[in-house]
Protein backbone atom coordinates (compact mmCIF):
# COMPACT_ATOMS: atom_id res chain seq x y z
CA UNK A 1 0.00 0.00 0.00
CA UNK A 2 2.73 2.44 1.02
CA UNK A 3 4.57 1.92 -2.45
CA UNK A 4 1.50 2.49 -4.38
CA UNK A 5 0.70 5.70 -2.47
CA UNK A 6 4.76 6.91 -4.15
CA UNK A 7 3.43 6.66 -7.81
CA UNK A 8 0.63 9.12 -7.90
CA UNK A 9 3.20 11.85 -5.81
CA UNK A 10 5.51 11.14 -8.43
CA UNK A 11 3.21 11.99 -11.28
CA UNK A 12 2.16 14.89 -9.60
CA UNK A 13 5.50 16.43 -9.23
CA UNK A 14 6.59 15.83 -12.99
CA UNK A 15 3.73 17.45 -13.74
CA UNK A 16 4.07 20.79 -11.70
CA UNK A 17 7.94 20.89 -13.95
CA UNK A 18 6.35 20.51 -16.48
CA UNK A 19 3.76 23.53 -16.43
CA UNK A 20 6.72 25.72 -14.62
CA UNK A 21 8.50 25.00 -18.14
CA UNK A 22 5.58 25.61 -20.04
CA UNK A 23 5.33 28.92 -18.23
CA UNK A 24 9.09 30.29 -18.06
CA UNK A 25 8.83 29.58 -21.99
CA UNK A 26 6.38 31.75 -22.61
CA UNK A 27 7.62 34.78 -20.48
CA UNK A 28 10.48 34.30 -22.24
CA UNK A 29 8.68 34.89 -25.88
CA UNK A 30 6.74 37.42 -24.51
CA UNK A 31 9.59 39.49 -23.41
CA UNK A 32 11.47 39.03 -26.66
CA UNK A 33 8.25 40.17 -28.42
CA UNK A 34 8.32 43.13 -26.73
CA UNK A 35 11.83 43.66 -27.89
CA UNK A 36 10.95 43.55 -30.92
CA UNK A 37 7.70 46.03 -31.07
CA UNK A 38 10.26 48.26 -29.09
CA UNK A 39 10.61 51.22 -31.82
CA UNK A 40 7.22 50.29 -33.76
CA UNK A 41 4.30 52.12 -33.78
CA UNK A 42 0.94 50.56 -34.65
CA UNK A 43 -1.84 52.58 -35.34
CA UNK A 44 -5.04 51.06 -35.95
CA UNK A 45 -8.40 52.33 -37.94
CA UNK A 46 -11.26 52.18 -35.88
CA UNK A 47 -13.36 52.96 -38.64
CA UNK A 48 -12.72 49.99 -40.19
CA UNK A 49 -10.81 51.43 -43.05
CA UNK A 50 -7.16 51.05 -44.51
CA UNK A 51 -4.36 53.43 -43.70
CA UNK A 52 -2.49 54.95 -46.68
CA UNK A 53 0.17 53.97 -45.93
CA UNK A 54 2.03 50.57 -47.12
CA UNK A 55 5.74 49.33 -46.57
CA UNK A 56 6.32 49.04 -50.46
CA UNK A 57 5.41 53.16 -50.67
CA UNK A 58 7.97 53.90 -47.38
CA UNK A 59 10.71 52.04 -49.67
CA UNK A 60 10.30 52.85 -53.15
CA UNK A 61 7.86 55.79 -53.42
CA UNK A 62 6.27 56.86 -56.07
CA UNK A 63 6.12 60.11 -58.13
CA UNK A 64 4.84 62.95 -55.63
CA UNK A 65 1.64 63.70 -55.81
CA UNK A 66 -0.03 66.84 -53.97
CA UNK A 67 -0.80 63.98 -50.89
CA UNK A 68 2.82 63.19 -50.58
CA UNK A 69 4.43 66.97 -51.05
CA UNK A 70 5.65 66.67 -47.44
CA UNK A 71 8.03 63.86 -48.00
CA UNK A 72 9.46 65.09 -51.53
CA UNK A 73 13.64 64.62 -50.93
CA UNK A 74 13.95 64.51 -47.49
CA UNK A 75 12.53 61.59 -46.59
CA UNK A 76 14.84 59.65 -44.37
CA UNK A 77 15.84 56.17 -44.78
CA UNK A 78 13.08 53.11 -43.26
CA UNK A 79 14.48 50.77 -42.41
CA UNK A 80 12.31 47.37 -42.13
CA UNK A 81 13.66 44.73 -40.52
CA UNK A 82 12.23 44.98 -37.30
CA UNK A 83 8.61 45.81 -38.66
CA UNK A 84 8.87 42.18 -40.71
CA UNK A 85 10.13 40.37 -38.02
CA UNK A 86 7.29 42.17 -35.65
CA UNK A 87 4.45 41.10 -38.20
CA UNK A 88 5.48 37.64 -38.32
CA UNK A 89 5.02 37.17 -34.72
CA UNK A 90 1.69 38.06 -35.21
CA UNK A 91 -1.80 36.64 -35.99
CA UNK A 92 -2.18 38.03 -39.74
CA UNK A 93 -5.68 37.86 -39.05
CA UNK A 94 -5.39 40.69 -36.08
CA UNK A 95 -3.62 42.97 -38.53
CA UNK A 96 -6.59 43.69 -40.76
CA UNK A 97 -6.66 47.35 -40.08
CA UNK A 98 -3.80 47.74 -38.71
CA UNK A 99 -0.75 49.80 -40.00
CA UNK A 100 2.90 49.64 -38.86
CA UNK A 101 5.41 52.42 -39.05
CA UNK A 102 8.82 53.08 -37.94
CA UNK A 103 9.37 55.71 -34.93
CA UNK A 104 11.79 57.60 -37.03
CA UNK A 105 9.47 57.52 -39.60
CA UNK A 106 6.79 58.99 -37.34
CA UNK A 107 8.91 61.15 -35.94
CA UNK A 108 9.69 63.09 -39.36
CA UNK A 109 5.79 63.54 -40.20
CA UNK A 110 5.56 65.03 -36.84
CA UNK A 111 8.03 67.55 -37.60
CA UNK A 112 6.63 68.16 -40.81
CA UNK A 113 3.24 68.28 -40.26
CA UNK A 114 3.35 70.46 -36.86
CA UNK A 115 1.39 74.32 -37.39
CA UNK A 116 -0.11 72.49 -40.78
CA UNK A 117 -3.88 73.82 -41.29
CA UNK A 118 -6.04 70.60 -40.86
CA UNK A 119 -9.09 70.62 -43.69
CA UNK A 120 -11.23 68.81 -41.68
CA UNK A 121 -11.82 71.98 -39.21
CA UNK A 122 -14.04 74.01 -40.93
CA UNK A 123 -15.76 70.91 -41.53
CA UNK A 124 -16.07 70.23 -37.93
CA UNK A 125 -17.31 73.92 -36.77
CA UNK A 126 -19.90 74.19 -38.81
CA UNK A 127 -21.50 70.68 -38.18
CA UNK A 128 -21.24 71.63 -34.61
CA UNK A 129 -22.88 75.01 -35.17
CA UNK A 130 -25.26 73.41 -37.05
CA UNK A 131 -26.30 71.01 -34.34
CA UNK A 132 -26.10 73.81 -31.60
CA UNK A 133 -28.60 75.81 -33.61
CA UNK A 134 -26.17 78.63 -33.88
CA UNK A 135 -25.83 81.80 -36.36
CA UNK A 136 -22.80 83.14 -37.62
CA UNK A 137 -21.70 86.37 -36.74
CA UNK A 138 -21.05 89.35 -39.78
CA UNK A 139 -18.17 91.82 -39.89
CA UNK A 140 -15.94 89.81 -37.61
CA UNK A 141 -12.74 88.45 -39.10
CA UNK A 142 -11.84 84.91 -37.73
CA UNK A 143 -8.66 84.37 -35.76
CA UNK A 144 -7.85 81.50 -37.37
CA UNK A 145 -9.13 81.70 -41.67
CA UNK A 146 -8.93 78.11 -41.57
CA UNK A 147 -11.26 77.46 -38.66
CA UNK A 148 -14.03 78.65 -40.47
CA UNK A 149 -16.85 81.36 -39.45
CA UNK A 150 -17.08 83.14 -35.87
CA UNK A 151 -20.30 81.80 -34.51
CA UNK A 152 -22.41 83.90 -31.68
CA UNK A 153 -22.85 81.07 -28.96
CA UNK A 154 -23.17 83.68 -26.57
CA UNK A 155 -25.92 86.22 -27.58
CA UNK A 156 -27.96 83.76 -29.95
CA UNK A 157 -29.90 81.90 -27.29
CA UNK A 158 -33.16 81.71 -26.49
CA UNK A 159 -35.06 80.61 -23.47
CA UNK A 160 -38.00 78.83 -23.46
CA UNK A 161 -38.92 78.84 -19.86
CA UNK A 162 -37.73 81.78 -17.62
CA UNK A 163 -38.16 83.49 -14.37
CA UNK A 164 -38.49 87.36 -13.64
CA UNK A 165 -35.19 89.19 -13.95
CA UNK A 166 -33.57 90.04 -10.94
CA UNK A 167 -35.53 93.00 -9.16
CA UNK A 168 -32.56 94.50 -7.02
CA UNK A 169 -29.05 95.75 -7.18
CA UNK A 170 -26.75 93.41 -5.14
CA UNK A 171 -27.12 90.16 -3.63
CA UNK A 172 -26.91 86.99 -4.51
CA UNK A 173 -28.17 84.61 -7.19
CA UNK A 174 -28.04 81.01 -6.79
CA UNK A 175 -27.99 79.09 -10.02
CA UNK A 176 -28.47 75.22 -10.05
CA UNK A 177 -27.36 73.20 -13.30
CA UNK A 178 -30.31 70.59 -13.49
CA UNK A 179 -31.01 68.23 -16.25
CA UNK A 180 -34.88 67.83 -17.44
CA UNK A 181 -35.46 64.38 -15.24
CA UNK A 182 -34.42 64.96 -12.51
CA UNK A 183 -37.47 66.09 -10.86
CA UNK A 184 -36.81 64.51 -7.13
CA UNK A 185 -33.10 66.14 -6.53
CA UNK A 186 -34.87 69.48 -7.69
CA UNK A 187 -37.56 69.01 -5.15
CA UNK A 188 -35.10 67.87 -2.11
CA UNK A 189 -33.12 71.38 -2.89
CA UNK A 190 -36.90 73.38 -2.18
CA UNK A 191 -37.14 71.26 1.03
CA UNK A 192 -33.63 71.53 2.38
CA UNK A 193 -30.91 73.83 2.01
CA UNK A 194 -33.12 76.54 -0.70
CA UNK A 195 -35.87 76.68 2.23
CA UNK A 196 -33.43 77.49 4.65
CA UNK A 197 -31.63 80.58 2.60
CA UNK A 198 -35.26 81.39 1.84
CA UNK A 199 -35.55 81.72 5.92
CA UNK A 200 -32.28 83.62 6.14
CA UNK A 201 -33.31 85.95 3.76
CA UNK A 202 -36.47 86.92 5.33
CA UNK A 203 -34.66 87.92 8.20
CA UNK A 204 -32.13 89.55 6.60
CA UNK A 205 -28.96 87.57 7.04
CA UNK A 206 -28.81 87.38 3.12
CA UNK A 207 -29.16 88.96 0.24
CA UNK A 208 -31.13 86.57 -1.90
CA UNK A 209 -31.58 88.42 -5.32
CA UNK A 210 -32.62 85.20 -7.06
CA UNK A 211 -32.38 81.61 -7.62
CA UNK A 212 -33.51 79.17 -10.80
CA UNK A 213 -32.75 75.23 -12.25
CA UNK A 214 -30.99 75.81 -14.97
CA UNK A 215 -31.54 73.06 -17.54
CA UNK A 216 -31.59 72.30 -21.78
CA UNK A 217 -34.32 70.40 -24.03
CA UNK A 218 -35.43 67.20 -24.23
CA UNK A 219 -37.08 65.06 -26.39
CA UNK A 220 -39.14 63.25 -24.33
CA UNK A 221 -42.84 64.75 -24.78
CA UNK A 222 -43.76 63.52 -21.09
CA UNK A 223 -40.64 65.25 -19.29
CA UNK A 224 -41.23 68.57 -21.32
CA UNK A 225 -44.76 68.41 -20.13
CA UNK A 226 -43.59 68.18 -16.51
CA UNK A 227 -41.19 70.40 -17.12
CA UNK A 228 -43.42 73.04 -17.89
CA UNK A 229 -45.97 72.18 -14.60
CA UNK A 230 -43.12 72.29 -12.75
CA UNK A 231 -42.46 75.38 -13.55
CA UNK A 232 -45.70 77.32 -13.75
CA UNK A 233 -45.96 75.75 -9.88
CA UNK A 234 -42.39 76.81 -8.60
CA UNK A 235 -41.45 79.48 -10.91
CA UNK A 236 -37.55 78.47 -10.51
CA UNK A 237 -36.95 76.77 -14.16
CA UNK A 238 -34.54 78.38 -16.65
CA UNK A 239 -34.60 75.96 -19.88
CA UNK A 240 -31.75 76.94 -22.81
CA UNK A 241 -32.62 76.28 -26.17
CA UNK A 242 -30.25 73.68 -26.59
CA UNK A 243 -30.14 69.91 -26.35
CA UNK A 244 -29.13 68.26 -22.81
CA UNK A 245 -26.84 66.05 -22.98
CA UNK A 246 -23.23 65.59 -21.12
CA UNK A 247 -21.23 66.91 -23.97
CA UNK A 248 -23.34 70.17 -24.17
CA UNK A 249 -22.34 70.90 -20.83
CA UNK A 250 -19.82 73.47 -21.74
CA UNK A 251 -22.28 74.98 -23.99
CA UNK A 252 -25.19 74.97 -21.34
CA UNK A 253 -22.28 76.87 -18.91
CA UNK A 254 -22.35 79.61 -21.52
CA UNK A 255 -26.20 79.59 -22.33
CA UNK A 256 -26.40 80.40 -18.23
CA UNK A 257 -23.27 82.83 -18.27
CA UNK A 258 -25.40 84.80 -20.87
CA UNK A 259 -29.02 84.74 -19.20
CA UNK A 260 -27.47 86.12 -15.80
CA UNK A 261 -25.72 88.68 -18.00
CA UNK A 262 -29.14 89.72 -19.55
CA UNK A 263 -31.26 89.79 -16.70
CA UNK A 264 -29.44 89.71 -13.21
CA UNK A 265 -25.69 91.53 -14.24
CA UNK A 266 -26.22 94.02 -11.14
CA UNK A 267 -25.79 90.90 -8.81
CA UNK A 268 -22.66 91.05 -6.31
CA UNK A 269 -22.07 87.01 -6.64
CA UNK A 270 -23.24 84.30 -8.32
CA UNK A 271 -23.09 80.65 -6.95
CA UNK A 272 -23.04 78.05 -9.53
CA UNK A 273 -23.83 74.65 -8.09
CA UNK A 274 -24.30 70.93 -9.69
CA UNK A 275 -28.33 69.72 -8.45
CA UNK A 276 -26.24 66.69 -6.49
CA UNK A 277 -24.49 69.06 -4.35
CA UNK A 278 -25.89 70.29 -0.57
CA UNK A 279 -24.96 73.70 0.13
CA UNK A 280 -23.62 74.52 3.79
CA UNK A 281 -25.85 77.90 4.55
CA UNK A 282 -24.01 78.72 7.24
CA UNK A 283 -20.60 78.27 5.68
CA UNK A 284 -21.92 80.35 2.97
CA UNK A 285 -22.57 83.25 4.59
CA UNK A 286 -18.88 82.94 6.28
CA UNK A 287 -17.57 82.76 2.85
CA UNK A 288 -19.23 86.03 1.53
CA UNK A 289 -18.52 88.01 4.60
CA UNK A 290 -14.75 87.35 3.50
CA UNK A 291 -14.94 88.12 0.13
CA UNK A 292 -15.09 91.53 -1.35
CA UNK A 293 -17.50 92.60 -3.86
CA UNK A 294 -15.88 94.82 -5.39
CA UNK A 295 -13.29 91.95 -7.15
CA UNK A 296 -14.32 90.65 -10.42
CA UNK A 297 -13.02 87.20 -9.11
CA UNK A 298 -13.90 83.46 -9.81
CA UNK A 299 -13.68 81.27 -6.43
CA UNK A 300 -13.56 77.47 -6.42
CA UNK A 301 -11.35 74.72 -6.08
CA UNK A 302 -8.45 73.39 -7.81
CA UNK A 303 -8.69 70.03 -9.06
CA UNK A 304 -5.13 68.33 -8.54
CA UNK A 305 -4.53 65.90 -11.66
CA UNK A 306 -4.95 65.63 -15.21
CA UNK A 307 -9.03 64.92 -16.39
CA UNK A 308 -10.04 60.74 -15.96
CA UNK A 309 -11.31 59.44 -19.25
CA UNK A 310 -12.19 56.17 -20.78
CA UNK A 311 -9.63 54.00 -22.32
CA UNK A 312 -11.80 54.26 -25.80
CA UNK A 313 -12.74 58.23 -25.90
Amino acid sequence: MAFSGVIPFQLGLILLCFCAVIYISFTTYEIDLRKNWRDVFVFKDYNNHSLNCSCDQLTKPSKPTKPTTLIENTTPTITLTTIDNAMKKQDSASHQHVTVISNEFFQYLASQLRDTPFPGVESYTEYIAAHAKLEPLSNIKPLQPEFGPIFNDVTNFKYPIEIYPCRKTGGLFVAVVSAPDYFDKRQVIRQTWLRHMFMLSDVGKINLNGFGFFLGLTRNKDTQKRIEEESAKYNDIIQIDMMDDYYNLTLKDVGLTNWLYNHCSQVDFVLKVDDDVYVNVHNLLTVLGTLNATETSVYGSVSVGGPIRGTNS
